[in-house]
């Protein structure tokens, strides 16, 4: 079985901040509150890495880094299958409104001006689009799981699990359908919508290979969520369904 940790999980920050002083002074702040697990990067491109791998329920972006700026993480996190419903707010020192408007018209949930008049400000504006974000959440409960699609959570007999994407993806697609049994293939069109493919020149080479990921990824989801596996059942010739009723 996976490890797991306390169900009251602390939800994930991500701070991306070039300036040093500040990107402390805002982890700082975060971190007294006790609220938040954080992360932090000083540059974009590292930034969409730790955002896609950690999936945090909360991204603070400042506009101007090095390399791809502000607006471009914000554009290719909100095109992204698996990091688009993660609010941003973005900082900037800039006085042009129409920096404003264009992170707004990109997804951006809220906007400060730095420098900060007060921490207070940024503490609270982030408590409130987190307790937003959880009201609007589509969480889906099944028997004694819990799985919610805007952090990528999975809580099973108590317990968070931690689960791949593509462990997850598969547990989400069956848990929105109980009772409905998919076959392989339809399993693995749903992992690739959000993932790149490594590439190959024998298709059927592909496709046999990624047909037999897929029964390694449900074995390995099964023994993650305890006694909870028991819920995905395999259905000879069709391929594999969810049900509590057993």
């Amino acid at each position: 079985m996976a490890e797991t940790k306390n169900a009251n999980i602390k939800k994930k920050i991500l701070v991306v901040e070039d300036d040093e002083d500040i990107r402390n002074l805002v982890l700082f702040n975060l971190e007294m509150t006790g609220e938040y697990e954080l992360l932090s990067s000083d540059n974009g491109e590292d930034a969409l890495v730790l955002a896609q791998k950690h999936i945090p329920a909360l991204v603070i972006l400042d506009v101007m880094l090095p390399g791809i700026d502000g607006f471009e993480v914000c554009r290719q996190l909100k095109s992204n299958s698996t990091t688009r419903k993660i609010p941003i707010v973005m900082l900037t020192a800039r006085s042009d409104d129409n920096d404003v408007v264009k992170g707004f018209e990109l997804g951006v949930e809220d906007y400060l001006r730095k420098p900060f008049s007060s921490m207070k400000i940024l503490l609270a504006r982030v408590s409130n689009i987190l307790q937003r974000h959880d009201i609007e959440s589509p969480k889906i409960t099944l028997g004694e799981l819990e799985l919610n699609p805007l952090n990528f959570s999975v809580i099973a007999a108590g317990v968070a699990v931690d689960l791949s994407y593509s462990e997850f993806k598969i547990l989400q697609l069956l848990m929105e359908n109980p009772g409905v049994a998919y076959t392989r293939e339809a399993i693995m069109t749903v992992i690739k919508a959000g993932k790149n493919s490594p590439e190959y020149e024998d298709v059927a080479k592909k496709k046999a290979s990624a047909l037999r990921s897929i029964d390694v990824q449900v074995l390995s989801l099964r023994k993650k969520l305890g006694k909870c596996g028991k819920y995905i059942q395999t259905v000879r010739s069709a391929g594999y369904m969810i049900q509590t009723d057993l």
